[in-house]
């Protein structure tokens, strides 16, 4: 019901009022009838209700005595006739007997399926002074007529009802129609029409007016429309012409903004832009109306955006100091502008929004960061270079000191600025005339291969002077290269070019001298065989000969023959060996590598070291200290791991001879170190022996030199591990020594 009404009022709301005052009519009409029916006909109910209990009450009155009587005589015809009078009445349509023991003695009518009233009443008969219960009597009446009689009350009363509201509806609605409907539409038809075109004209209704007349609602209403429309007309000529003065004053100030060479924004409370000049939309790349409307904040990066918050609460203090920051435009090119706000107040002096006037410094900033990159990178490239770099005045006074002349000299450039060549960099005191040459012929001046001293070690340095003159200014740059490898590398290129030339040429000989040397060993062999009286063929060609083989035999002994014949074997034995050494580098070979453990690897030829028989025999080992210095997590290293034992191991033999050949109070001591370098790993085998001079470190590597007396050695061990690291390992070998201090050979294998 709820829903329906509310259904019923959405649906009457959207009507005209016309229809909305009848709508109400009817429903205000309606629910007063239905209020006042329903009173009568509830009254109408009672008074039927209260019929019926007369017709029960009568019954009780007039009927139940002489049914008693009956019953107590058991007169069933006089029941009967009892019962048929009282069923007469209009509303009773049921009337039964029942005796004392329940059992019915006589009933008359009907009982009705529904709408029923019944009443029961004890049949007490009074015999001699004594009341004796001698049955009941049960009477249903029936609701039927009532409700009959009411259902045609309520379709008279609503028939005549519906017919009067209505005929009262249709009149009101008339009238209302004609006094108020019409004069509204004819109101609204002005109010369409009206424009700023024909303002003049007023509102006049069509209705007859009697003189003397009081005026109604509509006639208070066109008075107020009329004069809405005057004032109206001299708001709008008022406005015009401020609105002229304004547009004259704005479009000067527009054209001044918008020929401004700096941005322009203004902002209100929440961020939004309110204005954005020309140049604006040329220098950030959005349109007008991409920039209006939008938040200020999407023009900052995020960590500008704290910036941009504590600018705007600065603005709410009255507080307008320009600041710099970078803003991103629209194709995401970051502007360096700096911002100049100024707040804006409304009519009350409230805070209302800002704006402010945007200078882009982005092509001063990028000179700026251009000159101090410049200046970096110069300065980068000075410090950077691995030589010494040193600009000086015409009186050799330091004006710049890079990084490598600190490291050199150990003074920091803050110390050395300002101060004479001489006193912060003494060795090079000896320039000053060179200096001062370049600068008067305007010519480098090179001085190569200066011997200088680095601790204890001997260096070499090239020293060039380049003059600089500018704006009347003279002075020059030192430059100073540490040519100590160059010059190593120089002696080790030389010394490599004859390893190649004496190795080509030995492997050479080794070819031709293999073939005649496996003729003299095998015949030297066959003649020990030969003459041997062990073998039966032997036997039988000395008893063909008359020969006796043990008289040979002791002859030949006697006569140091078999001696000698022994030792021509040794000899060829040895030379194939030397021979054999030199044809293993004719040709390289990678078949066999593979990736090895160096720290193992290098354990492992310390224990064949230590394990020689020929070390044992010729030298005490043991009482030499071997120092391990590896670096821990060396990498692996691709070789043939026979081959670098056998160079490590002819080292060691090598630090041992030198040490066993030389005594000094110092513990005899070899020092093996393994660490890895940028792209290779260096290995370091080192002896505190006797040393060498320059002159044999020079020679060290040559095929047969050897510095070991006559018959011990053949001075191709350090000729064949060269080869092995540099040939076969595409390596490097070198050797340095001082003598009465030591010798330290240094190895380094690609990665």
């Amino acid at each position: 019901m709820p829903v329906l009404f509310s259904s019923i009022l959405k649906f009457i709301r959207y009507r005209t009022i016309a229809s909305r005052l009848l709508f109400y009519i009817l429903l205000v009409s309606f629910l007063f009838t239905l209020a006042g029916t329903t009173l009568q006909l509830y009254i109408d109910y009672q008074s039927d209700l209260d019929i019926i209990e007369r017709q029960i009450k009568q019954i009780e009155t007039s009927y139940l005595r002489s049914l008693t009587k009956s019953t107590w005589d058991m007169d069933i015809k006089g029941v009967s006739l009892g019962l048929e009078g009282a069923l007469q009445l209009d509303d009773i349509k049921y009337l039964e007997i029942k005796t004392e023991l329940g059992t019915t003695l006589a009933s008359k009518g009907a009982i009705p399926p529904k709408k029923l009233i019944s009443r029961r009443f004890p049949l007490i008969y009074d015999h001699l002074g004594k009341k004796n219960i001698v049955g009941t009597l049960d009477v249903v009446a029936t609701l039927e007529g009532v409700y009959a009689r009411l259902w045609k009350k309520i379709f008279i009363i609503s028939s005549t009802q519906a017919i009067q509201i209505f005929c009262v509806a249709v009149f009101i609605l008339f009238i209302f129609q004609y006094l108020i409907t019409r004069h509204l539409k004819s109101m609204a038809k002005y109010t369409e029409a009206i424009g700023l075109d024909n303002l003049e004209q007023p509102l006049i209704l069509k209705r007859k007016v009697t003189s003397g007349q009081e005026k109604d609602e509509l006639d208070v209403v066109v008075k107020a429309f009329n004069e809405m429309r005057e004032n109206l007309i001299k708001d709008i000529k008022q406005r015009e012409e401020a609105e002229e003065a304004l547009r004259k004053s704005e479009e000067q100030h527009r054209t001044l903004i918008e020929l401004m060479n700096d941005s322009l924004f203004a902002i209100d409370l929440d961020r939004k832009i309110t204005y954005a000049n020309p140049k604006a939309v040329n220098m950030f790349g959005y349109s007008q109306n991409e920039l209006i409307g939008s938040d200020l904040a999407f023009l900052f990066d995020e960590p500008n955006q704290e910036i941009l918050k504590e600018q705007l609460t600065k603005r709410k203090k009255r507080e307008n100091n320009p600041y710099e920051i970078e803003l991103t435009a629209k194709d995401g090119h970051k502007v360096s502008v700096i911002m100049s706000p100024q707040i804006l107040t409304d009519t009350q002096g409230e805070y209302s929004g800002s704006m402010a006037v945007i200078t882009d410094i982005t092509t001063r900033k990028k000179m700026e960061e251009e000159l101090k990159e410049i200046r970096n990178y110069l300065d980068n490239i000075i410090n950077s270079m691995p030589s010494v770099l040193i600009s000086v005045t015409q009186d050799g006074n330091v004006v710049h000191w890079n990084h490598e002349a600190e490291k050199r000299t150990g003074i920091a450039a803050a110390e050395a600025l300002g101060k004479s060549l001489s006193q912060v960099y003494p060795s090079l005191s000896g320039e000053m005339e060179h200096i001062r040459k370049a600068i008067d012929s305007r010519r480098m001046q090179k001085t190569e291969k200066v011997l200088w001293k680095y601790g204890e070690e001997k260096r070499f340095s090239d020293i060039m002077v380049y003059p600089l003159v500018s704006n009347g200014a003279k002075g020059a740059v030192i430059r100073v290269d540490d040519t100590t490898e160059k010059v190593r590398m120089e002696e080790m290129l030389i010394h490599g070019e004859k390893m190649i030339s004496v190795g080509s040429l030995a492997a050479g000989m080794a070819h031709e001298i293999n073939n005649p040397l496996g003729i003299i060993l095998q015949g030297a062999q066959n003649i020990e065989r030969r003459i041997a009286p062990d073998f039966i063929k032997n036997q039988k060609a000395a008893d063909e000969c008359g020969i006796d083989l043990t008289s040979l035999q002791a002859y030949l002994e006697k006569r140091n023959i078999l001696t000698y014949i022994s030792e021509i074997r040794k000899s060829g034995l040895r030379a194939a060996e030397i021979i054999s050494n030199l044809l293993q580098f004719s040709q390289r070979s990678d078949s066999s590598k593979t990736n090895q453990d160096l720290a193992k690897l290098l354990n492992r030829t310390l224990e064949l070291a230590d394990n020689d028989y020929n070390l044992k025999k010729s030298y005490d080992f043991r009482n030499i200290k071997i120092v391990k210095e590896f670096d821990q997590n060396l990498p692996r290293v691709f070789c043939i791991d026979t081959e670098i034992e056998q160079v490590i191991l002819n080292l060691l033999r090598n630090a041992v001879h030198t040490i066993s050949d030389y005594s000094k109070a110092e513990e005899p001591k070899i020092i093996i170190r393994a660490r890895q370098e940028e792209k290779s790993v260096r290995i370091e085998v080192e002896d505190n022996g006797k040393g060498i001079d320059d002159s044999t470190r020079r020679r060290i590597f040559d095929p047969f030199f050897t510095t070991k007396p006559v018959g011990k050695g053949t001075g191709l061990g350090l000729f064949v591990s060269y080869m092995i690291i540099t040939r076969n390992h595409n390596g490097t070998m070198e050797v340095e020594s001082k003598p009465d201090i030591g010798t330290r050979f240094i190895i380094r294998l690609p990665l």
